[in-house]
C-alpha cells in the first residue's frame, strides 16, 4: 500500500501490537485511519470494575467492591502497600522513562510496586471476563517496560488477575534483569517492524475475525473476512 493519506503512527503499546499481529488490516482501519470500533456491554463493565479497583488502591474509596472481593485480601495489600495505580508511563526507543504522550512505548498498569530499594517489581494486571490461555506476549512487554522506572531491578514478578473467577490463570510470570535486558533488545526489533509495516495485508483466520466490527457483513470496512 502506497501513499497512505494519514498519519502513521510512531508509538506503539500492548493493544496496538496485538491488534496488529493478529490482523496488520485490522490496524491499519483502527490505528491509522482512526476508524471508530463500537463498544459492547463486557467492555464498558470492564472499564467499570478497573475504575473501582484504581478508586480503592488510591484510598478514594472505603469499602470493598463487590466485584473485587474474590481478592479482597490482595487489594487491601495493594492499598496499605501504596501501590501504584494507573501509572502512566512513557518510554523512549532507547528505553528511557519519558512524558507518557511523547512515549515510543506507552502503557498504563493497573498496579505495580516494588520494595524499598527498587530490587524486586511487582505488576499486576487486571482481567474480567473469560480465562485466556497465556498473557505471555503482555507479560513480557511489562517485564521489559519495568526496567526505565526501577533501574535498580533484580527481579520481576507479573500477575494477572481475574476478577470473576478469583485466580491467576497461568502467571505468575518471573524474569530475571539479565532477561528484562534481552526482552528490551527482543521488542525492539518486533516494535520497529511493526511501526515499519506499510502494507498492512488482511490475514484472516476463524479466529480473529470472529468478533471483528470490521467485518463488511456486518456493517464493516473489510470484505477479506473468514468465511465459512
Amino acid at each position: 500500500m502506497k501513499n497512505i493519506p494519514y498519519k502513521i503512527p510512531t508509538g506503539w503499546s500492548y493493544s496496538s501490537y496485538s491488534i496488529w499481529s493478529g490482523c496488520p488490516h485490522r490496524y491499519l482501519l483502527e490505528k491509522v485511519m482512526r476508524l471508530r470500533t463500537p463498544s459492547s456491554p463486557q467492555m464498558v463493565r470492564g472499564e467499570t470494575i478497573h475504575k473501582y479497583a484504581e478508586n480503592f488502591v488510591k484510598g478514594l474509596i472505603r469499602g470493598i467492591p463487590k466485584d473485587l472481593r474474590r481478592f479482597e485480601t490482595e487489594f487491601k495489600t495493594l492499598r496499605k502497600a501504596k501501590a501504584k495505580a494507573e501509572a502512566p508511563w512513557g518510554i523512549s526507543p532507547e528505553w528511557k522513562p519519558v512524558d507518557f504522550h511523547a512515549g515510543w512505548l506507552r502503557l498504563k498498569l493497573d498496579a505495580s510496586l516494588s520494595d524499598a530499594k527498587g530490587h524486586d517489581i511487582h505488576v499486576i494486571d487486571y482481567k474480567t471476563g473469560r480465562v485466556y490461555d497465556t498473557h505471555e506476549t503482555q507479560s513480557d512487554i511489562y517485564a521489559a517496560s519495568t526496567l526505565p522506572y526501577f533501574p535498580k531491578l533484580r527481579t520481576v514478578n507479573v500477575e494477572f488477575w481475574y476478577l470473576d473467577h478469583g485466580h491467576l490463570g497461568q502467571s505468575p510470570f518471573k524474569y530475571t534483569l539479565k532477561e528484562v535486558q534481552a526482552l528490551q533488545k527482543d521488542w525492539t526489533k518486533k516494535a520497529l517492524k511493526m511501526l515499519g509495516d506499510r502494507r498492512f495485508r488482511p490475514t484472516p483466520s476463524k479466529e480473529t475475525c470472529k468478533w471483528c466490527p470490521h467485518r463488511a457483513d456486518k456493517g464493516g470496512k473489510c470484505d477479506a473476512y473468514w468465511k465459512e
